[in-house]
């Protein structure tokens, strides 16, 4: 939605977000959307192959905290497109927080860079997280660059996650010899990388449950 100067209260918000407000704030609204493409073309750079260290997160800092005015400047929006990036995109996605955190240790000013795939998956989420329950037993599936290429693989990536929480399935028990480290230690993450793609358990558990059942 924005950013909040704490020096003096001042709430930024973009423009497609004019009717948020914060709390003890006062509010200005920026000349620009939050959209992507609105920030990259301020920004004058793309996502892709966008750097993040530790120098360039503490410049976009001081950037927004200096910031005044309603303008949606260029030092702004990059700031944007950083920090949207090692927060909401990495809790979303794990392995963009696994690619940007080792740099936040780094001193030597190594730097994590956006892939093509990153961004597509900050792009399609919506999309892969309705991609297979709304599965009608398609030979393959496939979300921008990111694909279950045949039956196997969706039904591989459903048996997988349940053999990794231990629930009662035929076809899951076959799935810890193939892809013994890719099961949590533990056993608490409700979740399993497969393709780049960070899948909730229950999600797929539910679609192979329902494809037995009716099979």
């Amino acid at each position: 939605t924005g950013f909040v100067n704490r020096t003096n209260n001042v709430f930024y918000r973009f423009a497609d977000f004019s009717h948020v407000t914060f709390p003890g704030t006062t509010a200005v609204t920026l000349s620009g959307d939050s959209s992507y493409t609105t920030l990259q073309r301020v920004a004058g750079i793309s996502r892709t192959g966008m750097q993040i260290n530790r120098h360039s997160l503490t410049t976009s800092y001081l950037d927004l905290m200096s910031h005044s005015g309603t303008s949606l400047t260029q030092s702004v929006a990059r700031a944007m497109l950083r920090f949207v990036t090692v927060t909401a995109e990495a809790l979303r996605f794990r392995q963009i927080q696994r690619g940007f955190r080792t740099t936040l240790d780094d001193l030597s000013g190594r730097s994590y860079v956006m892939t093509a795939e990153d961004v597509d998956l900050t792009l399609n989420w919506g999309r892969l997280s309705s991609v297979l329950p709304d599965y009608h037993g398609q030979d393959s599936v496939r979300v921008g660059r990111i694909s279950f290429g045949s039956i196997n693989a969706i039904l591989g990536s459903v048996a997988l996650i349940l053999n990794c929480h231990h629930h009662a399935s035929r076809v899951a028990r076959m799935a810890s010899d193939e892809f013994p480290s890719m099961c949590p230690a533990d056993g608490r993450v409700r979740g399993i990388t497969h393709n780049k793609i960070l899948w909730d358990s229950s999600t797929l558990g539910a679609i192979l449950m329902r494809r037995t059942i009716s099979s």
